[in-house]
């Protein structure tokens, strides 16, 4: 009659094995959810620097395409607002470029971060349905060995 508290420990364990490996498919599901929100943080970052650089380069182009003659009078004074619109779109292309990788980093490290939490429980969830799967074996075992024992011999 063992067998008979054998099998509730066994249904208990199906149920718990069940259960951590639901877990661990919810936490998959949020690693994954975690990598497809930051590539669309990437994704709107690069579209905004994008956009950004462009608007600063847009002024340099407007300045190049004034542009007189060389012949001109014109031509050296337009040369130094030339030169200065250049370095004003070389230090707004760094502050751009500085800011936005700024905000890659964080956002990854924040990813990162929570990715190795994830993992981390993941791990955890691992460790005890293997514990649970080899419980879980040793259990059917013996049942199997009680009803045996039990059996009715006719020898």
């Amino acid at each position: 009659m063992g067998w008979i508290t054998l099998s509730q420990r066994k249904q208990e364990l199906l149920w718990a094995t069940n259960e951590l490996t639901y877990q661990d498919t919810q936490l998959s599901a949020q690693m994954r959810q975690v990598q497809r929100h930051l590539a669309y943080e990437q994704s709107i970052f690069n579209a905004d620097k994008t956009s950004e650089l462009r608007a600063a380069k847009e002024k340099l182009d407007a300045v190049r395409d004034k542009r007189p003659s060389s012949d001109s009078s014109k031509y050296d004074s337009w040369k130094e607002t030339y030169a200065d619109a250049q370095k004003d779109y070389e230090a707004k292309k760094e502050d751009i470029l500085d800011y936005y990788d700024g905000l890659e980093t964080q956002a990854e490290t924040e990813a990162t971060d929570e990715e190795s939490h994830i993992q981390q429980q993941m791990s955890t969830i691992e460790t005890q349905l293997a514990a649970m799967n080899a419980e879980l074996d040793s259990v059917k075992e013996e049942i199997t060995n009680e009803i045996e024992k039990s059996a009715i011999s006719f020898n």
